[in-house]
């Protein structure tokens, strides 16, 4: 067993984050803003507005979604720009007959920088509700010196489209744009900022108020940054570094930055020997705890997951072998002591550290890792270990089922198995073509598994694993109100080498296959991939030279290219296209 040194800084380790969950999302259906990657709850964005200092509080959810006027927005504008004060010192003129007399440097503000022109006839709109692609632009010119939002970052033409539809623009969705707009390049001024850090130089916020004002609204990043010759690690909010580590030269652990943690992991190896590991707190970034131990092989621990509050972490090794596949040690754990929970030998016996990639698998309040010729399940009732072939790979886990895959030299087997049990309800042998080795299958995040080895589907509530078809399966699809999965197939030459995608074929419940689109007579084209599909027909696409060619194949058989025409087609695409259409009508299609 190897001896531990373990340090708690108590004081810090008890204040912790407000969030437990970063970017919860509870985005309101009716409020046509959406980013990725952001949460799009308007409460909790409008908050976050406030608490920076750009729009005033409190928050009136009532208020969030309804209609802004004109008026109104140049206000809310001002504010976000930081500007207030500056509207404040002076009168600014405009043209505008119909500005009242609290709006009335707000609006002269924007007017002397350029951000409105009023809606015609001397007039400004005051009392008309703004739209949004008027509130757009504005921010727009503002941060870029025109008014094309979509080119600048602000708006999506599919938002201006719906909100048009609605004929409405929402006070949330300002907000949910303002969000948005920190993130985006400021580009009046000449240099490589985004939104937030001229805000930040401007003085309207500071780091500290972003640090905890984007906590659980707008994503974090952490960076390891260069200084005096030691690197320190940051997080940075929209491009700006908003809270840095006081330990130097730390690694942070990528799978507890990717998780919804309050803190992260981090580890740091002193003269090829002492392995030193570190608990951040996600947002402050203040250490809250640290232990080390000793090891001339192991460059550092990632985390795996979380199981009735105790957090487990695996052993990451050099390169033994010069193979460039990730190595693991032993798994450790954190439950106020940091200790060993399975060591080395017990996870991949006398193998060296395994090189497997498809080791462990995290769901709720659980966890599974595949060592030699076992796998380890640790649950709620506690841990539980079953036998499986040496090599398998964990496909999938989800608490309750796991999926596994062994790949031999004749055939790959397909397992499907209770996760507390380790009681077999399915398994497939799937053998090989003469002279290939390796036909397999991935998951695909909709319960469904497919690849060379065939289609399979899970059944969550039975946990039972079923195989559609065995054919290599290059993508997946379903006519609309048709629980039928349509299938794009290819075959295999005597030489192991995969055929192109050519065929379609849709696959009944009792596996009776129906052939939608056969190589006869044969047409030649190679499909990649869906693209998407309607209720008579699926959209399949080819890559062709440089550019990507649609087709339309109906469930009567029916193919024909889609002519997609326009001003920016390029003209080697529209001839392409015509020759394909001429092809494709002369072959009888």
């Amino acid at each position: 067993m190897k001896k531990i040194c373990f340090l708690l800084a108590a004081a810090l380790f008890l204040s912790v984050p407000a969030y437990a969950v970063q970017l919860e999302n509870t985005h309101a259906a009716y409020c046509v803003v959406y980013s990725e990657n952001v949460n799009n709850d308007p409460e909790a964005q409008a908050e976050m507005i406030v608490k920076l200092g750009l729009m005033h509080g409190p928050v009136d959810p009532n208020r969030l979604y309804k209609n802004i006027y004109r008026c109104d927005a140049a206000v809310l504008i001002v504010r976000f720009l930081g500007a207030e004060e500056q509207v404040k010192e002076k009168r600014w003129e405009h043209p505008f007959t119909d500005v009242p007399a609290w709006a009335d440097r707000y609006v002269g503000w924007l007017y002397q920088n350029g951000l409105t022109r009023g809606v015609g006839d001397g007039r400004y709109g005051s009392w008309q509700y703004i739209t949004y692609r008027q509130f757009a632009a504005m921010l727009s010119l503002a941060i870029s010196g025109n008014d094309d939002f979509i080119a600048s970052g602000i708006g999506t033409e599919d938002e201006l489209n719906t909100a048009e539809a609605n004929n409405s623009f929402l006070l949330a969705e300002a907000i949910g744009l303002f969000v948005r707009t920190l993130s985006c390049k400021y580009e009046k001024g000449g240099e490589d900022l985004t939104v937030a850090q001229y805000l930040v130089q401007s003085g309207a916020f500071t780091t500290g108020q972003l640090c905890y004002a984007a906590w659980g609204v707008l994503p974090s990043e952490y960076e390891n940054v260069v200084e005096n010759e030691n690197t320190r690690l940051y997080r940075f909010v929209a491009g700006v570094p908003v809270a840095g580590c006081s330990e130097p030269n730390i690694n942070p652990d990528p799978n507890s930055v990717k998780s919804h943690l309050d803190y992260l992991y981090a580890s740091r190896v002193i003269d090829d020997k002492i392995v030193q590991l570190f608990r951040i707190d996600a947002r402050t970034m203040n250490v809250l705890i640290s232990g080390q131990f000793e090891s001339t092989t192991c460059k550092g621990l990632d985390y795996l997951g979380t199981v009735n509050g105790v957090d487990y972490l695996m052993e990451e090794f050099v390169d033994y072998s010069g193979d460039g596949v990730l190595h693991r040690g032993a798994l450790w754990k954190y439950d106020g002591e940091l200790a060993v929970a399975l060591s080395q030998s017990e996870l991949w016996q006398e193998n060296e550290p395994y090189a497997n990639e498809h080791v462990f698998i995290a769901a709720e309040n659980s966890l599974a890792i595949t060592g030699t010729g076992r796998i380890f399940v640790f649950l709620e009732d506690g841990l539980h270990i079953h036998d499986c072939d040496t090599g398998s790979k964990l496909l999938y886990f989800d608490g309750k089922t796991i999926i596994l895959q062994n790949t031999a030299e004749d055939e790959t087997v397909i397992s499907c198995m209770d996760s507390a049990s380790g009681s077999l309800y399915d398994e497939y042998n799937v053998p090989n073509y003469a002279g290939y080795v390796g036909r397999t299958i991935s998951f695909d995040g909709y319960n469904k598994f497919y690849g060379s080895a065939g289609l399979y589907v899970l059944d969550t509530e039975t946990q039972r694993l079923r195989q559609v078809t065995s054919r290599p399966v290059r993508d997946v699809a379903y006519f609309m109100m048709d629980s039928r999965p349509v299938v794009l197939t290819y075959e295999y030459n005597s030489a192991g080498e995969e055929y192109a995608g050519d065929r379609v074929i849709q696959v009944d419940d009792d596996g009776t296959e129906i052939v939608l689109l056969d190589n006869n007579p044969p047409h030649g084209i190679c499909f990649s991939r869906f693209e998407s599909s309607l209720s008579s027909y699926v959209i399949l696409s080819s890559d062709v030279e440089d550019f990507t060619i649609y087709y339309l194949l109906g469930r009567d058989g029916s193919l024909q290219v889609i002519d997609d025409r326009n001003e920016d087609t390029p003209e080697n695409r529209r001839e392409y296209i015509e020759k394909e259409k001429a092809r494709l009508e002369s072959l009888g299609y």
